[in-house]
């Protein structure tokens, strides 16, 4: 249902939610997440914010109010494989719908939250606590 279980081992979290298992490792600057087969690392470092969606590279570059988003070089379309993502600087919201599955990341300075399916997920990437 709607129960969100986490299991911490060392920098390992495991959380079922929506019926969906969303594992992330933060190892360092590396945060990758696995939501139901689907591999989505996340590599930080400085500005830049690299996710791999579906073997695909995305790669994201914040550079002060200006946020851009390539995918394989080129510049990410509103659509991606037919999942709609939308990208709003303005609110530091970043909302993404990957499977059907609302998918929604905030960034305030070094805080990244993370809402899926309604369920907040909050990362704080400065002090690596997740």
């Amino acid at each position: 249902g709607n129960e969100l279980t986490s299991y911490v081992c060392g920098h390992e979290l495991t959380s079922y939610v929506c019926d969906h298992e969303l594992t992330c490792y933060l190892c360092g600057h590396e945060l990758t997440c696995y939501l139901r087969g689907h591999d989505l690392p996340s590599y930080v470092c400085g500005h830049e914010l690299t996710n791999y969606l579906c073997g695909h590279e995305l790669t994201s570059y914040l550079c002060g109010h200006e946020l851009t988003i390539y995918l394989c070089g080129h510049r990410l379309p509103s659509y991606l494989c037919d999942h709609e993502l939308t990208s709003y600087l303005c609110g530091h919201e970043l909302t993404s719908y990957l499977c059907s599955h609302e998918l929604t990341r905030y960034i305030l300075g070094q805080r990244l939250t993370i809402y899926l399916c309604g369920h907040e997920l909050t990362s704080y990437l400065c002090d690596h606590e997740l």
